[in-house]
């Protein structure tokens, strides 16, 4: 059972406290203490407040954070205590339906760099409150680029970005730049400066993880989908709207007459569609992606 501090005690440690408490009663979680930057509380809904500066006194294993607002604050106080912020989850991960605790400490900590061919990579981040560990953030690129990237990603990482031209995208109702690397192309869909978009390539890219690399990639093309299967000796997933006998290719029934396969894909990972353990799939428990 894993030992948790809840840091935060406003309101949303008040909307939250039932599902904390229904997470103990499944075995999944044991509640040791609660605290806060105010010293006011004795006693928060049967948990004992502890001090911030007395927390490393007790036994612990992670610290859930109820205060989405105030999350990297509260990160960086703990970290003046001498507390890994590998160690911090948002309380927001607690409603991810069947999640399973050890399981999801484990992807934190294997600290994966997804090389992600739209914004599914992004979100499935942002939704697991994983810290951005690959440069493959709020942008795409083509599916034959996302091969290149497959072969040979880190003499590509090894590429200074440089300005190609800007796309008018009548979604957004505004242009983005497009930048390279190599003869691999960026759209930065979700920037309007290119300046920005580089800086925050750059220091995404320094986190990198290469011994634990998962590229993403979609498709409605089969043969996209079979060539997918067969490039690359790496961890690897390509969502499609049909079935396919490759333990790399992951089928999402689609309608089409709701919405773009490419937004199923995307919103898959925040848990809409619900059709696969985002967790799993990203430890790799499920599929053998080699």
């Amino acid at each position: 059972m894993i030992r948790a501090i809840v840091w935060g005690l406003g309101k949303e440690y008040n909307r939250y406290f039932n599902l904390l408490q229904y997470h103990e009663m499944t075995g999944n979680l044991h509640v040791v203490g609660v605290t806060a930057n105010s010293n006011e509380y004795a006693v928060c809904g049967d948990y004992q407040f502890v001090p911030p500066n007395s927390i490393n006194g007790n036994k612990y294993d992670v610290i859930i954070v109820t205060s989405a607002k105030n999350y990297k604050g509260i990160v960086e106080n703990g970290k003046k205590l001498g507390i890994s912020d590998e160690l911090f989850i948002p309380v927001q991960v607690l409603e991810i339906p069947k999640i399973d605790l050890n399981k999801y400490l484990r992807l934190k900590r294997s600290r994966l760099s997804i090389i992600s061919q739209n914004c599914w990579g992004g979100l499935a981040y942002h939704y697991l409150g994983l810290q951005f560990t690959s440069p493959f953030i709020n942008m795409s690129v083509s599916e034959d680029d996302m091969l290149k990237l497959m072969t040979n990603l880190k003499q590509y990482m090894d590429y200074d970005v440089r300005y190609k031209t800007k796309i008018y995208n009548e979604t957004l109702g505004r242009y983005y730049p497009v930048g390279t690397i190599g003869d691999v192309k960026l759209n930065f869909i979700h920037y309007t400066d290119f300046d920005e978009a580089v800086n925050i390539w750059e220091k995404r890219k320094n986190r990198i993880n290469y011994d634990n690399l998962l590229f993403m990639a979609y498709t409605e093309d089969v043969k996209f989908a079979d060539r997918f299967a067969r490039v690359g000796n790496c961890k690897k997933i390509c969502f499609v709207p049909f079935e396919h006998q490759s333990d790399c290719i992951c089928y999402l029934p689609h309608r089409e007459k709701e919405k773009p396969f490419w937004k199923m894909v995307t919103t898959s990972a925040i848990g809409k569609n619900y059709c696969y353990d985002i967790v799993d799939l990203l430890l790799g428990d499920e599929k053998d992606n080699g």
